[in-house]
């Protein structure tokens, strides 16, 4: 560990930093009392103090805002924009308005089904949110925002099917989705699809980049777009982090919140045995560190899930 000063002048700091952070709403799903209840969980020592803001400080939050700019980079210019803006331009070699380049975007949006990704046939927590944006403020219709189980035959005309989603950890969500969805009659989805003629794509906004290799790799028949890519450097304990001032640090971290964890029968690393510190606007995923949102009698969480307490 550093210094006993040079740690007390980085706490200093990163509570300025933090405090700066809720003030202005980045961490918009997060209140001041929730961070100073979660951070008094380690308050017993200055080991604890520094290790713990030193994490918080570096905590990857994507505000409701963030969504927003993600999402419309996904859907308008990765996917629909793609098609519109290259396809149609070099159909008319170049020589298009930007009123026609706007009207035949109109078309291609009116023309796609947009499906919030589900999980074991329920919605996604994040699902409703994500469906919320695409109609409050991205102009998408609500009756082009389904499930898949009430899409039926009145929906052949569509052109594109696009899966929406918040992040991607390990890709299990996506690859199961794909593999058992059923269109209203049975038909799996991506059967229905290539029977129609619709392309289907699948967006999502942030993702762990190996995962997204593999899907890559495993769904051929789908295209894959991911906003935002993280890398190992990211995942709080792996020997590429950006977490920590130098490898004893890590190592020395590591061992002080495995004791924490040990301590509150919870576990050190999430879902898939990843460890990443991201909270996505009033939702933070089950492979960031359960230490944030796992919670006990006597252990304040950080932000609550639906298996917080289970």
């Amino acid at each position: 560990m550093l210094p006993t000063k040079e740690i007390e002048e980085y706490i200093d700091n990163a509570r300025l930093a933090i405090n700066f952070f809720l003030k202005c709403h980045q961490w918009d799903g997060l209140t001041r009392h929730e961070v100073d209840c979660w951070l008094e969980n380690f308050s017993d020592t200055l080991e604890g103090q520094y290790y713990s803001i030193r994490l918080l400080n570096q905590l990857l939050y994507y505000s409701e805002r963030d969504m927003e700019n993600l999402l419309r980079e996904g859907i308008f210019h990765r996917v629909l924009g793609k098609k519109v803006l290259l396809e149609h331009q070099l159909s008319k070699n170049f020589k298009t308005s930007q009123q026609e380049l706007e009207f035949e975007f109109t078309g291609c949006l009116e023309k796609a089904l947009f499906v919030p990704l589900l999980d074991s046939c329920a919605p996604h927590e994040s699902g409703n949110q994500i469906s919320r944006i695409l109609v409050n403020r991205l102009g998408v219709k609500p009756q082009n925002v389904i499930f898949t189980q009430n899409i039926t035959s009145l929906h052949v005309s569509y052109e594109n099917l696009i899966i929406v989603d918040d992040y991607i950890g390990s890709g299990n969500q996506c690859r199961d989705f794909w593999t058992n969805a059923t269109v209203n009659d049975g038909t799996p989805l991506r059967v229905w699809c290539s029977g129609n003629q619709v392309e289907p794509s699948y967006v999502a906004l942030i993702g762990y980049v190996n995962s997204l290799h593999n899907l890559s790799n495993e769904l051929p028949d789908l295209s894959i777009y991911c906003i935002e890519t993280l890398q190992d450097e990211y995942r709080v304990f792996g020997k590429d982090t950006i977490y920590w001032s130098d490898d004893a640090e890590r190592e020395d971290a590591i061992a002080y919140f495995k004791s924490i964890t040990d301590t509150q029968g919870i576990p050190l690393f999430g879902y898939n045995e990843l460890d990443f510190a991201l909270i996505m606007h009033q939702n933070i995923p089950d492979w960031s560190l359960p230490l944030f949102w796992k919670g006990t009698t006597d252990w304040p969480i950080l932000m609550r899930r639906k298996n917080s307490y289970e």
